[in-house]
């Protein structure tokens, strides 16, 4: 979405309309205030007082939306500030994600979390001297060892070495009584496997108030962070399209169909996004010419490399154009494979001064000849 400084909507698209319930029309008279569920209006306030303020570059973190109908919205909102050249506000810019089933899972798995076996947490409980004393049917599946292999034994074979200091600490706020939730860190598979995890742990104590127990609730978050990963990529591709300039700028996915193209492709083939996502983009390009790009693409594509072409693409007037595209393979953090992104850029000048060029020395060479 677009809004402008006093938060009315100025532009959003098929899919926020979607997300929210409202027309276009609708959310075009409104604010994102009117938006925002009551307790999170406040928060909202203050990240935008802070854009303005040139405190924040940008801001993600979770909301809640009151949809059309009533019913309560979760997204993940990633919110920038566009200046102009002089560094004067313009508006802002929004990127919404629905992540309403993220958080009814999250509620599912809490709920779930008091219950031992049965549990899709890993649940175990030691005693003050940090055996194992309950090794539950999770934590046998997350873990990869036996209830038969833990019993009795602690649990540093299950910490990477770089956190057993930081484990120590935690050990000792449980055992003087404290209660510490959710934490996330790294643990080890039987395999030797990394992953994460969300952990929380909690003293067990009798009649007296003695801690006679350790129990731990350790959560598998491996999905979560791949896709808070994957935000964190969209984070960086909002950047790059914010600030591409001329260029025209796709993305692909790791299924090597193309799912965004920026505002300027979109206005120079005058296209839309849903009528060029997948292969449909194949239609502006030159018949002569398509061949031998997906070739080019397919093959980079296979092998993961970068690599650039030239071919010729339907401007919205009909003109076909030459274009030099620079298409590169794109990486998260862990090194995942995302799909590729093509920046793309007008060239029909630059080529027609070269053929001219060429012509000049053909013409010239026939002459010496004669």
């Amino acid at each position: 979405t677009r809004s402008s400084l006093d938060r009315r909507f100025l532009l959003v698209n098929p899919k926020f309309c979607e997300m929210v319930g409202y027309s276009r029309d609708e959310l075009l008279t409104m604010t994102s205030s009117d938006l925002t569920h009551p307790d999170d209006l406040a928060n909202g306030r203050d990240v935008r007082d802070e854009l303005l303020a040139g405190k924040l570059d940008i801001y993600s973190g979770e909301k809640r939306y009151r949809c059309k109908g009533g019913s309560d919205l979760w997204v993940y909102g990633t919110i920038t500030l566009v200046r102009d050249a002089a560094g004067r506000p313009q508006y802002f810019i929004s990127m919404v994600e629905d992540i309403s089933a993220r958080k009814q899972i999250d509620e599912e798995r809490s709920r779930l979390a008091a219950v031992a076996e049965g549990s899709n947490d890993a649940i175990y409980i030691r005693n003050p001297d940090g055996k194992v004393v309950f090794w539950n049917d999770a934590a046998a599946r997350i873990y990869g060892f036996t209830r038969e292999e833990m019993l009795g034994t602690d649990t540093s074979r299950t910490v990477p070495a770089g956190e057993q200091s930081e484990r120590h600490g935690r050990w000792s706020r449980v055992l003087r009584g404290e209660m510490i939730s959710n934490f996330e860190t790294v643990r080890l598979r039987r395999d030797g496997s990394r992953f994460h995890v969300s952990i929380s742990v909690s003293p067990v104590k009798d009649s007296g108030g003695k801690v006679i127990g350790i129990t731990t609730i350790s959560r598998d978050i491996s999905e979560q962070k791949a896709a808070e990963r994957t935000l964190r990529e969209q984070e960086q591709h909002f950047r790059t399209v914010v600030n591409s300039g001329s260029a025209m700028i796709w993305t692909s996915g790791i299924d090597g169909g193309r799912n965004f193209f920026n505002d300027q492709w979109l206005r120079f083939t005058g296209r839309s996004m849903e009528q060029d996502a997948g292969d449909g983009w194949r239609a502006a390009v030159h018949p002569d010419d398509v061949d031998y790009f997906v070739r080019q693409y397919n093959a980079a594509f296979a092998r993961r490399e970068h690599f650039e072409a030239d071919y010729r693409l339907r401007r919205a007037d009909g003109v076909y154009r030459w274009i030099h595209a620079e298409v590169s393979p794109r990486f998260d953090s862990l090194g995942e494979f995302l799909g590729y992104i093509g920046f793309c850029v007008d060239v029909t000048e630059k080529k027609a001064a070269a053929e001219e060029l060429e012509r000049y020395r053909h013409d010239l060479e026939q002459l010496v000849e004669a």
